[in-house]
């Protein structure tokens, strides 16, 4: 490769401009240098707020370029070139005019140096300005909406002489810079605005550019303007708010994703309950994903998963045992995302209710009614269960019992009350022991309460008749299980009895009261025997002669703690019998037969004096001849 070493010599100057009252640094003035005798721009520098001449690209560096060379300097603004007169040079210059009359100067540079150029030019005259009330600003929008500015832009050369005019946009720059409320109020945002003609500057920002927090946020728009040679406008600057986009949320079924219509669940304790939620553009309804979702209540907070069955929803899973009671709690969420409406404080009500139990297999009060005797021993077994699981509740906060004994007329008589517990068995199962086999004849009411905490609670409501003891008397054969009773005239009335007691195995009755009234006497059954068999001796009830007679006698059966039995008995005595009949008739037919027999013969005694002897044996003799027999000598011979 072909290497050229080329040296050159370089220097620094420094060109400075002021007005031609030598008191006001003049910014915006263009300076530009030829090659002298030619219209070759070397450079174009601009002052600055120090009226330096500085790069237009790099604003730091003054013009440094290679020496010996003569360079022609001339300066503008905008397009428009003025005349100055030279305030000092290290190389010759004119001083004479006072007046700044000269276009241009040719200069050499050969080492570093500064020169000062005097403009004619009064910065107080020229001077610019946003015209008042000409700001259009889209001031209050939402977030992701177009913004629109405009303004416009003034000059004049003298405000007594020349009246204000929309700024031509030569050497103009006007420029929208939007700041942050934070302290320090860092740029967010700068951009020179759009120059549309006579003044006129406009320029569209979308919002989506800047945050509009979760409640909205506000913004500070500075306009500011600056055209070459002329005194900088004072800055328009208003403020700019940016709202979120409304937001909503509603609560689902989780299985159906039916919305609740009033903002209210139901689960029963220790069960657990799972919600849907859609937190969603207001505007579009669409669902939005939340930079935060969370939840708070009495029991517990977390933040919701996204539903994995239901895209667009969230879920929450509330366990309902973690409420230590039953009743409504509110369930809170707060839901956050960039540039949308914050929801908070917003929610369902969750009523937790009691799990619904049964008693004995009903699910209202329990009604149960029992008739028993006295000394039976009867005890109340009752299952409490709970019916979402179909089992048995056990350790019952409460397990009571009240008794009441009452009077005929089913009210409570005064000093019966009782109060106690039942027991509890190992199978989970509650007895009710009141000890009816030692509680007297009479009813008993009984109200039982079962109760746990969150669970429903039950009640039953006992009715116990304790009843008198019943007999049963066993007649003797003779009765034909009649009650009826059949003995000989002048007999004795004897029979025995037996009792028992049917609802005790039909053990024999011992120790009871027996006896017979009959004709108004009371003979009384023995038991010698002490067996339960009862015996009644009556010496004669009546000689019946002439007819049979009957009585009506009354069996009287009373014991302590037994229902008192009353028997009607008959009794009939027949009449005395010879023979097997009746011996009033025998001896009034014997009587009658004898009476005709007497009169038979004696009739026939005198009829036969009355027949001839002849007669009466030829009457004989046929009779033996018809007979076969031999005829006596009697009749053959007269006596």
């Amino acid at each position: 490769e072909n290497h050229q070493n080329i040296q050159v010599n370089m220097s620094k100057l420094e060109i400075i401009v002021l007005d031609n009252s030598e008191t006001v640094l003049v910014e915006g003035i263009k300076v530009r240098l030829t090659l002298n005798g030619t219209d070759n721009v070397v450079t174009e520098l601009k002052t600055n707020e120090n009226g330096s001449a500085v790069g237009v690209i790099n604003n730091e560096l003054t013009f440094w370029y290679k020496t010996n060379i003569i360079y022609n300097i001339t300066l503008w603004i905008a397009s428009v070139q003025y005349n100055f007169k030279i305030n000092s040079s290290d190389q010759y210059f004119n001083p004479a005019p006072l007046a700044p009359t000269q276009q241009n100067y040719n200069y050499t540079l050969k080492t570093s140096s500064t020169i000062i150029f005097e403009i004619a030019l009064n910065l107080q005259d020229y001077r610019t300005q946003f015209q008042n009330g000409s700001l259009i600003a889209d001031t209050f929008v939402n977030w992701g909406d177009n913004m629109s500015f405009s303004v416009n832009y003034t000059t004049t050369n003298d405000d007594e002489l020349t009246p204000w005019v929309g700024d031509d946009g030569t050497g103009s720059t006007v420029v929208c810079s939007i700041k942050s409320t934070i302290f320090g109020n860092p740029v967010l945002y700068q951009k020179p605005m759009n120059f549309t003609g006579n003044g006129i500057y406009s320029i569209e920002i979308n919002s989506s550019q800047f945050s509009a927090g979760n409640t909205g946020k506000s913004y500070i728009v500075i306009i500011s303007g600056e055209k070459l040679a002329y005194k900088k406008a004072v800055d328009t600057a208003f403020v700019l708010t940016i709202n979120t986009l409304a937001t909503g949320m509603t609560f689902h079924n989780y299985t159906t994703l039916g919305e609740f219509s009033t903002n209210e669940a139901s689960q029963y304790y220790n069960d657990l309950i799972n919600v849907s939620v859609k937190y969603f553009d207001f505007n579009s309804n669409n669902p939005l994903m939340a930079d935060s979702f969370t939840y708070d209540w009495d029991y517990g907070s977390g933040s919701l998963s996204p539903d994995p069955l239901n895209s667009g929803y969230y879920t929450i899973e509330i366990d309902t045992s973690d409420a230590t009671n039953t009743g409504n709690y509110r369930i809170e969420f707060t839901a956050i995302r960039e540039n949308y409406t914050k929801i908070e404080n917003f929610g369902f009500n969750l009523n937790i209710l009691s799990r619904p139990t049964s008693l004995n297999g009903s699910a209202g009060v329990l009604y149960v009614s029992e008739n028993i005797f006295i000394f039976e021993k009867l005890n109340f077994t009752f299952e409490y269960i709970d019916v979402i699981n179909d089992s048995l509740v056990s350790n019952a906060d409460e397990k009571s019992y009240l008794l009441q004994k009452l009077d005929d007329d089913g009210n409570p008589i005064t000093g019966s009350t009782e109060i106690g517990s039942l027991l509890e068995d190992g199978n989970n199962r509650y007895i009710l022991n009141i000890n009816t086999d030692l509680r007297t004849v009479g009813e008993y009411s009984v109200i039982v309460t079962l109760n746990t905490l969150n669970y429903e609670h039950k009640i039953a409501i006992i009715s116990v008749k304790i009843n008198k003891r019943n007999f049963i008397a066993q007649l003797p054969a003779e009765f034909h299980n009649t009650t009826k009773i059949v003995i000989n005239s002048g007999a004795a009335l004897r029979f025995t009895l037996t009792l028992t007691d049917p609802d005790n195995n039909s053990a024999v009755v011992l120790g009871a009261n027996i006896y017979l009234t009959i004709k108004d006497k009371i003979i009384n059954f023995t038991d010698d025997d002490n067996d339960g068999t009862y015996t009644v001796y009556v010496d004669k009830i009546a000689d019946a002669f002439f007819l049979p007679e009957t009585f009506t006698a009354t069996l009287t059966i009373n014991k302590q703690y037994f229902t008192d039995e009353s028997i009607d008995i008959t009794i009939v005595v027949k009449i005395a019998e010879t023979f097997g009949f009746p011996t009033f008739y025998l001896l009034m037919i014997i009587g009658a037969i004898v009476a005709v027999s007497g009169s038979l013969v004696t009739y026939r005694v005198i009829q036969q004096r009355r027949i001839p002897t002849f007669v009466k044996k030829v009457r004989k003799m046929k009779k033996e001849i018809k007979g076969k027999k031999t005829i006596s000598e009697s009749l053959l011979y007269p006596s």
